[in-house]
């Protein structure tokens, strides 16, 4: 893909929303993964319950200008990002 992408939840961008809004990688590797991305961003949304050999947010393979914005990150059975 050539171009921006960017994962955000809809609605206002309080506490409620980002609290709806949730990318849940139910104990299955990470919940997002970025891998030779540049310049994407997520926002604005909860990501929880990566595995304990993978992170809720992977960055990896030369990603750059990747934009974590007004996110929860939590309970994840290792690191956050």
């Amino acid at each position: 893909m050539n171009g921006r992408l960017t994962v955000t939840s809809t609605g206002s961008r309080d506490g409620m929303a980002i609290s709806a809004t949730t990318i849940d990688a139910a104990g299955a590797g990470s919940a997002v993964t970025f891998d030779g991305v540049t310049d994407a961003e997520v926002s604005s949304l909860t990501i929880e319950d990566a595995s304990a050999s993978s992170s809720g947010v992977t960055v990896k393979g030369a990603s750059n200008h990747i934009t974590i914005a007004r996110t929860v990150i939590r309970d994840n059975a290792s690191h956050g990002v």
